[in-house]
C-alpha cells in the first residue's frame, strides 16, 4: 500500500513491529506536520498512540474483534485544531462466510435496539448525530446478504458454538457468557429456540417436554427487552418472588403475570394469582431460562431502578409492555384482557392517563388517521397529538387539558419503533408530564413538560 501511494506522489510509509522505534516516532511527527500523508500498519497503532491530527482511517482487512475494530476507528476520533471531521473508508471486500458484519455496524449505533438490516437498507438513520455511513450499491447488496446469511444460518452457528463454548472460551456456559462472547442478538436467538433447547440440542441431550414451552419461550424474549433492575431481580427470583408480591398486595405481581402469560388466568386454567407462579414449577427448564435471561439483562441495563411514584410499581426509564403498564395502574389483567392497540389508556379509578407513543411510524403498522406527530422537543418538552376524534370539549380532551385542576396525572411511555426484530417493542417509562400548551382539535396538539429529564439517547435517536 505504501509503495502504491508513493508511486502516486502521496507520501506514505509502512511501519511494522520490526521497525526501529526512532523511525516510528519520526513517522508520527511527519504525519502530524503534514509532510507524510499516510502511515500503513498492521496491529501496531491500535492503542497507546495519540495522533489527534489524523482525519482519515482506512480499513484494509476484516477483523472479527469488536474491541480491535473500535480501537482502530478510535485512532481518528480525537479533536484537533482545523479538523472538521473524520473520514473512514472501509475497503474490506472478500469476507469469510462466517464473518459477522452486523456486529461491526451494531457497534457504531447508539445502543442495540435496532434492526441492523433495516438500518443498512435505510441509510443508517440512527448513527450518532453528526455522523453518516454511506455504502456503494454493490457493497450494500453484499452487506445485506451477509446479514441475512448470518441469521438464516443461526441454527447451525448457534449449535456449533454452544457445543464447544466451554472448550473454546474456558468460561461456564451461561446465557450471559454466550451472548457477550458471540455478540448474538438475544431476541433472535430466543425467537428460534429457548435457551435450554439450544443447549440440549447442541449437547445431544433429550429432555422431557414441558407443558408451557411456547408461552414461556416467548416470555423469555420479552424479558430480553426489560431494563428495570428491581423488576429483573424479581424475575430472577421466580416463583418465590412472585408469590411474595401477592401476599404484599403488590400490583407488580399482576405485571409479572402479563409479562409471563399475555392472557387472562381463566383462559389458562388458573384459579388465582398464585397459579401464575406455581405453574412455573411444572416448567423447570423454562424457569431456569427466565432467570438466566434476567441475569444477563441485569448485567447490561443502564436503568437506575428509581421508583419516583410510590403508588406505581414502575421504574423510571425502564421498559414495559402494554399488559404490564395496564397492570401497574390497577387493571387486573389476571381476570380480563387489557386494551390492545390503543395509544391512550384511561384509568378513571386512579385518575390517570398513560400515553403510549411510537416515534417512528410506518405505513405498514399505522393507518393515515394514526400517523400522529409525536416527538421530543428537548429532554423536558414533548410534542404529542391526541387521538384523531378528540375535541377540546370532550371528556378526554377536558381531562387532558385541565388535568391538574381535575386531579389527573399524565404518564408518558415512549418507544422508537413498533418492533425490535421478531419482538413487539416495549415502551420506556418517562414519568409524569404537565400541560404546557395545546391547540387545535381532532387531534389536539399538546406540549407536555416532563417531571424527569428523558434519557439523552432517546432525544438523540429521535433527532
Amino acid at each position: 500500500m505504501a509503495q502504491s501511494f508513493n508511486e502516486k506522489q502521496i507520501p506514505s510509509i509502512a511501519l511494522t513491529s520490526q521497525t526501529n522505534d526512532e523511525i516510528r516516532k519520526a513517522a508520527v511527527q511527519r504525519l502530524r506536520s503534514g509532510d507524510l500523508k499516510f502511515i500503513f500498519t498492521v496491529d501496531l497503532f491500535n492503542e497507546g498512540v495519540d495522533i489527534p491530527e489524523a482525519n482519515l482511517v482506512l480499513f484494509l482487512r476484516p477483523t472479527d474483534s469488536l474491541t480491535v475494530f473500535l480501537q482502530q476507528l478510535g485512532r481518528g476520533l480525537r479533536h484537533a485544531k482545523g479538523k472538521e471531521c473524520l473520514v473512514v473508508l472501509d475497503f474490506v471486500a472478500q469476507m469469510h462466510k462466517k464473518y459477522r458484519v452486523d456486529r461491526k455496524f451494531a457497534a457504531l449505533l447508539s445502543g442495540r435496539r435496532f434492526n441492523i438490516k433495516k438500518e443498512v437498507e435505510s441509510g443508517f438513520p440512527h448513527v450518532p448525530a453528526g455522523c453518516s455511513i454511506q455504502l456503494e450499491a454493490q457493497t450494500m447488496e453484499q452487506v445485506v446478504a451477509n446479514i441475512k446469511a448470518a441469521y438464516s444460518n443461526l441454527k447451525n452457528y448457534a449449535k456449533e458454538t454452544v457445543a464447544t463454548f466451554e472448550q473454546d472460551t474456558g468460561k461456564r456456559l451461561t446465557f450471559s457468557n454466550y451472548v457477550h462472547t458471540y455478540e448474538i442478538d438475544p431476541g433472535r436467538l430466543l425467537d428460534v429456540k429457548s435457551w435450554s433447547a439450544w443447549k440440549n440440542e447442541a449437547l445431544g441431550l433429550v429432555a422431557e417436554p414441558e407443558p408451557d414451552y411456547e408461552p414461556l419461550k416467548q416470555a423469555a424474549e420479552r424479558i430480553a427487552q426489560a431494563t428495570g433492575p428491581n423488576y429483573l431481580k424479581a424475575i430472577k427470583g421466580l416463583p418465590q418472588s412472585g408469590l411474595g408480591m401477592i401476599t404484599a398486595g403488590d400490583r407488580a405481581a399482576t405485571m409479572l403475570h402479563g409479562l409471563l402469560w399475555q392472557k387472562p388466568g381463566n383462559k389458562l386454567g388458573m384459579v388465582d394469582k398464585s397459579d401464575t407462579f406455581n405453574r412455573l414449577k411444572l416448567n423447570p427448564r423454562a424457569l431456569s431460562d427466565l432467570a438466566e435471561v434476567a441475569e444477563y439483562k441485569l448485567g447490561v441495563t443502564n436503568t437506575l431502578g428509581l421508583r419516583p411514584y410510590p403508588e406505581l410499581p414502575l421504574e423510571l426509564h425502564a421498559h414495559y409492555g402494554n399488559d404490564e403498564i395496564q397492570a401497574a395502574f390497577g387493571r387486573d389483567i389476571f381476570t380480563e384482557s387489557g386494551q390492545k392497540g390503543v395509544g391512550v389508556l384511561h384509568f378513571p379509578w386512579c385518575k390517570a392517563y398513560a400515553l403510549l407513543v411510537t416515534l417512528n411510524k410506518s405505513d405498514r403498522d399505522f393507518s393515515p388517521s394514526t400517523m400522529y406527530r409525536d416527538y421530543p422537543i428537548s429532554r423536558e418538552l414533548f410534542h404529542w397529538e391526541s387521538q384523531s376524534n378528540t375535541t377540546q370539549k370532550s371528556e378526554s380532551g377536558q381531562n387532558l387539558i385541565n388535568h391538574a385542576a381535575k386531579g389527573y396525572s399524565i404518564h408518558l411511555f415512549v418507544r422508537s419503533t413498533r418492533t425490535i426484530g421478531p419482538v413487539t417493542a416495549p415502551f420506556q417509562y418517562l414519568g409524569k408530564a404537565e400541560h404546557v400548551e395545546h391547540k387545535g382539535e381532532c387531534p389536539i396538539s399538546f406540549i407536555w413538560k416532563l417531571e424527569h429529564l428523558m434519557p439523552g439517547e432517546m432525544l438523540e435517536g429521535a433527532a
